[in-house]
């Protein structure tokens, strides 16, 4: 029998498939100006528990202008988060550093305003869907230098967050446009059966790409 958390999972990996669908019908019944981009980022991880480190990013996008003032935006991104933290005072852990790097990949669907008509100044929020396709432990020995590193089996593979911020579109030529995106991603927070908090990576970027119009 399928356990009542699997169930969760999949109902709201199949809510959002729908949602980015009919979203997509929306986007191609009012307009027919269609962007495709891509943008690479990097920023800081902003860990509810742990000190953060870099993060960076990249995605695909599918862009379409609702109407002269909104617009519409799906995203296909690879995440990857680092946060640190300390451990001294035991037999396996005398000083050591404990590195977490995080890697999700993603699916977001983006609603957006966009401001003046050739340089644009654009505000985007919306949310997004991530699935933890990779996680490495980097364990640090302070007073040997001693480094190994292995597989981590987090207990958050599943992430649901809030995508936020603020850019700009610089037009290029009549196909090409450049983008430029100062974004917050923020994870919902969750919580153990025993009450404890589930580490949930957050992040603040800078992110730079091209879209070409097609």
């Amino acid at each position: 029998m399928i356990n009542q958390n699997l169930k969760i999972k999949i109902l709201s990996i199949s809510l959002l498939f729908a949602i980015n669908i009919m979203f997509v019908k929306q986007i191609q019944a009012q307009s027919k100006d269609l962007h495709i981009g891509v943008q690479t980022g990097m920023g800081l991880t902003l860990s509810n528990l742990y000190d953060g480190g870099l993060t960076y990013s990249s995605k695909l996008t599918i862009t379409k202008d609702l109407s002269k003032l909104w617009f519409g935006e799906l995203g296909l991104s690879y995440n990857r988060y680092a946060y640190t933290y300390n451990i001294s005072g035991y037999d396996d852990y005398p000083n050591n550093k404990h590195t977490i790097n995080d890697n999700y990949m993603g699916i977001s669907a983006i609603a957006g305003v966009q401001f003046f008509k050739k340089v644009k100044l654009v505000i985007k929020v919306g949310p997004e869907l991530s699935y933890l396709v990779k996680s490495r432990f980097h364990d640090e020995n302070l007073n040997s230098g001693n480094t190994t590193v292995k597989g981590f089996s987090s207990d958050y593979k599943y992430r649901f967050g809030i995508v936020a911020g603020a850019g700009v579109i610089v037009p290029i030529s009549n196909k090409l446009r450049l983008t430029v995106d100062v974004m917050t991603n923020s994870s919902i927070p969750r919580v153990r059966e025993s009450g404890l908090q589930v580490s949930r990576p957050n992040s603040i970027k800078i992110s730079a790409g091209v879209q070409m119009k097609f």
